[in-house]
C-alpha cells in the first residue's frame, strides 16, 4: 500500500536491488489506499514501483503490466487475499507472504486479530524476516514457513565504538513508532516500564533510549530522540 520511507521498504528495497543485480526479474508492486494519494517512492530502491489505483485495477491488469508468471509477494498479511485471488486466477502465478512481525499480538482488538490470523491460514508460502518470529510463528500459531530472510545492516552507520569513551551504564534502544498500527508503541512503551521498574528493584541504573517519538508523557526516564 505504500513504497515510501520506512524501516519495511527498505528491507523489501535491499532484497529487490539485491536480486535485480542477479539477474533476476523482481518488481516492486503498490495498491494505493486512497486513489488520489501520492507517495513519494523509497528512494534507495533502483526499480521504479509499479502503482495501481484500485485492487480491481491492480487484479485486472497485473500480468499484462507487471509478469505473467513467478512469485507474488504480500508484504503484510492485509494483502494476502488479494493476492490469493489474483494468483487463483492464474496458473503461473504463486502466492506468498513476508511476515516482518508477529501480528497477532501487535493486533489492537479482537476483529483485527481474527481477521490476520485467518490471512495466515489462507497464505500458503510463508517467509519470515527473523528466525525468531520464524519459531513464533510456528509454535504460537501452527503457520507453516519455509524459513527467513535477515535484514541487512548498514556497516558504515552500525560499527562497534570505543566503548570507554562512552556511557558505562547498560543501554537500551527501543523504536517507538506510531505511524502504522503494528509498530508496536504502547507495548514498547510497556517493555520500558517493565524494564524500568526491574532496574529499580535490582538497584542498577540503566539507560533507556527510543527512537520515533520526541517524549513519552507517562514514562519520563525515557530518553527521546525523535524521528532517526
Amino acid at each position: 500500500f505504500d513504497t515510501s520511507y520506512c524501516g519495511g521498504m527498505r528491507y523489501i528495497a535491499d532484497i529487490v536491488n539485491e536480486l535485480q543485480e542477479r539477474g533476476v526479474n523482481a518488481k516492486v508492486v503498490q495498491i494505493k489506499r486512497n486513489p488520489q494519494g501520492n507517495t513519494q517512492p523509497l528512494d534507495e530502491l533502483r526499480v521504479a514501483p509499479y502503482v495501481f489505483d484500485t485492487t480491481e485495477d491492480f487484479l485486472k491488469k497485473f500480468e499484462e503490466t507487471v509478469f505473467e508468471k513467478g512469485v507474488v509477494v504480500a508484504a503484510t498479511a492485509e494483502l494476502v487475499q488479494i493476492i490469493e485471488t489474483l494468483c487463483n486466477n492464474s496458473k503461473k502465478l504463486i502466492p506468498s507472504l513476508l511476515a516482518q512481525s508477529d501480528d497477532m499480538a501487535l493486533a489492537a482488538d479482537q476483529k483485527t486479530k481474527s481477521f490476520i490470523e485467518n490471512s495466515y491460514k489462507l497464505a500458503k508460502n510463508v517467509i519470515t524476516n527473523s528466525k525468531w518470529l520464524n519459531d513464533q510463528l510456528n509454535k504460537e500459531y501452527g503457520v507453516s514457513t519455509l524459513g527467513w530472510v535477515h535484514p541487512g545492516y548498514d556497516a558504515d552507520l552500525f560499527y562497534p565504538r570505543e566503548r570507554e569513551k562512552g556511557d558505562d551504564r547498560p543501554t537500551v534502544m527501543i523504536p517507538l513508532l506510531s505511524g502504522y498500527p503494528f509498530k508496536g508503541l504502547e507495548r514498547g512503551v510497556s517493555v520500558a516500564n517493565e524494564l524500568w521498574k526491574l532496574a529499580q528493584e535490582k538497584g542498577t541504573e540503566i539507560r533507556i533510549l527510543s527512537y520515533g517519538v520526541l517524549h513519552v508523557a507517562s514514562s519520563p526516564f525515557i530518553t527521546c530522540l525523535g524521528k532517526l
